[in-house]
């Protein structure tokens, strides 16, 4: 499994878990939520990092490895100096 997509999955599941969390809040009160208070700015604000997070992930998910035209004309390179290395010594 690639970087990119190890790190998509966790965007993705750390963005559902805060999400969640924000949601929820105020059902856990005494140890995250608040008494007797409404949805706050707090978990507005984490309810969006959250899904940002997803979405990012989702991104990230649906590009996939992407192999880059620079590596490749490394590689070519490289094999051209070896042939002309090999060449001359022959």
């Amino acid at each position: 499994m690639s970087q990119s997509r190890i790190l998509a999955i966790v965007f993705i599941v750390v963005g559902v878990f805060l999400a969640l969390l924000s949601a929820v809040a105020d059902l856990f009160q005494g140890t995250i939520g608040a008494v007797d208070s409404t949805f706050g700015w707090k978990q507005l604000l984490g309810l969006i990092l959250g899904i940002i997070l997803i979405v990012a992930g989702i991104i990230l998910l649906r590009q996939g490895d992407v192999e880059y035209e620079d590596d490749e004309d490394e590689d070519d390179l490289e094999a051209e100096v070896v042939e002309e290395e090999v060449e001359r010594r022959a």
